[in-house]
């Protein structure tokens, strides 16, 4: 007996004014496994992540999470669900180091008397930047960096 997927779409619908960008979606993503969404622009692909993000929400249709119906509402839940994005282009603030865009996406980190804590806000940062990009200083300012850092 094959078991259920990991997420599942039933008929999802997205509309904009004059525009039907998802019409009647079906999916289902199996896990272990690596998916890729391909088409032609305009074809609903972004519109899609950005629903399962938290960004915008379906028109209709459902979303499944081992079997349970979902709603995703925020992109906070999203992550909570163990939905995470990784968006084509990214729009980091310049001024600003590694550590503290990551902050900005996931949150500060906070200390004694409910200050921030830099030192949990740049090992948790180094943390998830280890596996690509293990020698990445968190601490580097983002217009320092190249496109391929």
């Amino acid at each position: 007996m094959k078991a259920a997927p990991l997420l599942e779409i039933r008929n999802l619908i997205k509309c904009y004014p004059g525009v039907l960008a998802l019409s009647q979606v079906n999916l289902a993503f199996e896990s272990g496994c690596i998916h890729a969404l391909v088409g032609e622009n305009g074809a609903g692909k972004s519109t899609l992540i950005k629903i399962l993000a938290g960004l915008f929400p379906p028109d209709e249709g459902e979303i499944l999470l081992e079997g349970n119906i979902i709603s995703i509402s925020t992109p906070p839940e999203a992550r909570r669900l163990g939905i995470g994005v990784v968006h084509q282009q990214t729009h980091l603030i310049p001024d600003l180091s590694v550590a503290e865009n990551y902050a900005l996406r996931l949150g500060y980190p906070l200390g004694g008397l409910r200050n921030i804590s830099w030192r949990a806000l740049k090992s948790r940062s180094a943390l998830a930047t280890s596996i690509l990009l293990p020698s990445l200083d968190v601490a580097r300012q983002a217009h320092s960096l190249s496109g391929v850092e």
